[in-house]
């Protein structure tokens, strides 16, 4: 027998030994999500722990409690998450500290939750996908991703996983999900927000020849991505004109654009003077 089924062997022994069955925690679990969904319950949730053993399950019941009854209670460590009963995903994800076991907390529950139940645990997955993705941890942030989407289907969670999807490189994968979007039924913004991301994920796979039609479409709908893209490429061909123009009705749209206003600024620069300053 292996070291490794040993170790699962001996780890599975002992929770059995140490108390409660699935049932009794999955008891547990639901009191925490209907004291802290709910309201009132909260005495119902600390009778449940009583006589409980101290261990992983009973803090993160603990945190639980404290929030439902109005306190403060600081977040659960833990360095790998234990094998989970019904709705214990829910409940570790919501109380974990920052770390590995917290982001397969969020996706076990992701894919496990009820939708009515989903709310605080999609806000814990953005933040930490968006931690993930300042940090460059691409495979992390594809992960949390995947996650979102699956449970959301929507153009804000599309638009983070083909954004994770490109920068790993994974560009039929970007191409697929916004295609998948695009064939359902959304307003204009979004529409022109999901094409622009596509002539993006066309730019990155096959430059300008496969992306040129896809941004002449977005630019026409209004997205500034496409604007701004067009704009650096005629700068960088030194159409100066055509990116000063191309730059301003961008920023003519939303003058928050920063890359619009850099391309403009540059656009203006005398063409004696290069683009070295």
């Amino acid at each position: 027998m292996g070291l490794k089924l040993l170790l699962v062997l001996a780890g599975a022994l002992s929770g059995n030994l140490a108390g409660p069955d699935a049932g009794d925690w999955a008891q547990v679990w639901s009191l925490c999500k209907t004291a802290r969904e709910e309201g009132g319950h909260a005495s119902e949730l600390k009778d449940s722990l009583s006589g409980l053993p101290v261990g992983l399950r009973l803090e993160v019941a603990k945190h639980h409690l404290n929030k439902a009854e109005g306190r403060e209670s600081p977040a659960v460590f833990c360095e790998e998450l234990p094998p989970l009963e019904p709705g214990g995903a829910w409940a570790f994800s919501l109380a974990l500290g920052p770390g590995a076991a917290l982001d397969a907390a969020v996706v076990a529950a992701l894919d496990e939750g009820p939708s009515e139940s989903m709310p605080p645990v999609l806000e814990r997955g953005y933040a930490r996908f968006i931690e993930h993705s300042n940090s460059a941890s691409g495979v992390d942030a594809l992960q949390l991703a995947e996650a979102l989407h699956r449970r959301s289907n929507a153009v804000w969670s599309g638009m983070n996983l083909a954004i994770s999807r490109t920068r790993m490189g994974a560009y039929a994968g970007a191409t697929e999900v916004l295609a998948e979007l695009l064939g359902t039924d959304m307003g204009l913004s979004d529409m022109a927000t999901l094409r622009s991301r596509l002539s993006l994920v066309y730019l990155g796979s096959g430059g300008l020849i496969r992306a040129r039609g896809s941004l002449g479409a977005g630019l026409a709908q209004g997205s500034g991505d496409s604007g701004i893209v067009l704009g650096l490429i005629a700068l960088e061909r030194g159409r100066w004109d055509r990116s000063r123009a191309l730059f301003r009705s961008t920023l003519a749209r939303d003058p928050r654009q920063p890359w619009a206003g850099r391309g403009w600024g540059l656009s203006m620069v005398s063409r004696t003077q290069g683009l070295t300053h």
